[in-house]
């Protein structure tokens, strides 16, 4: 898939969300593997924003989770 979305979760914005949870979400669509949302999950929590690259066809599905979870996000087209 051409993944020509990236979804960005500033940290400031979002530092008490739990991210675990909603980075599952993009395993489960096949947007990461398990390694890359450990590798993500740690740079989240050393305070760096959460940039995910998407692609189009997924982004409606997330965007309905990340919605329903509260997450403020900015989403960017490349």
């Amino acid at each position: 898939m051409n993944k020509n979305v990236e979804i960005i979760f500033p940290f400031a914005e979002n530092k008490e969300a739990t991210v675990m949870f909603f980075l599952k979400v993009f395993v489960v669509l096949r947007e990461l593997n398990l390694d890359d949302v450990f590798k993500e999950k740690r740079k989240f929590e050393a305070g760096e924003d959460l940039v995910i690259p998407i692609s189009e066809v997924n982004l409606a599905t997330v965007e309905q989770s990340m919605q329903s979870l509260g997450y403020v996000y900015k989403i960017l087209y490349r």
